[in-house]
């Protein structure tokens, strides 16, 4: 009887049991699904997290009656830096 992975039910197989060609390239193709599933969502958010970042004033805030917008400026001087921006929206 062979033992598997509790999340990816990967056999594996017990010290007396023989090498199974069948039973590596089974996990190898888990393994192979697995991780093209993480790529493909951790590409996704990447995309959303570059939209956001070339966004120079992405964020707004409410404080009472006045809101801001804030966000993140790119400036060059002596070197490269990033100050933060906020502007009353009217």
């Amino acid at each position: 009887m062979i033992d598997k992975t509790a999340n990816y039910n990967l056999r594996k197989p017990g010290q007396e049991d023989f090498y199974n060609v069948e039973d590596f390239n089974a996990n190898a193709d888990i393994i192979d699904v697995q991780l093209k599933a993480l790529n493909d969502k951790t590409e996704a958010q990447a995309g959303s997290i570059m939209a956001h970042t070339a966004a120079e004033m992405p964020h707004i805030m409410t404080d009472g009656s006045v809101r801001y917008q804030y966000g993140f400026k790119p400036v060059t001087v002596n070197g490269s830096k990033t100050i933060a921006i906020v502007y009353e929206v009217i």
